[in-house]
């Protein structure tokens, strides 16, 4: 029944210079998002 569906995942053991770079992006993206709203709370 999940035959076809699960021979065609394709898992890399290493992950690619894009993937490392989208996920840092990411994840600075929402440190800066939530720094940003921790200072703005504090000011006002």
């Amino acid at each position: 029944q999940y035959g076809p569906v699960i021979d065609a995942v394709n898992i890399s053991v290493v992950p690619e210079v894009s993937t490392w770079a989208m996920l840092i992006a990411g994840f600075s993206l929402v440190g800066l998002t939530s720094r940003r709203r921790n200072r703005a709370a504090v000011a006002a």
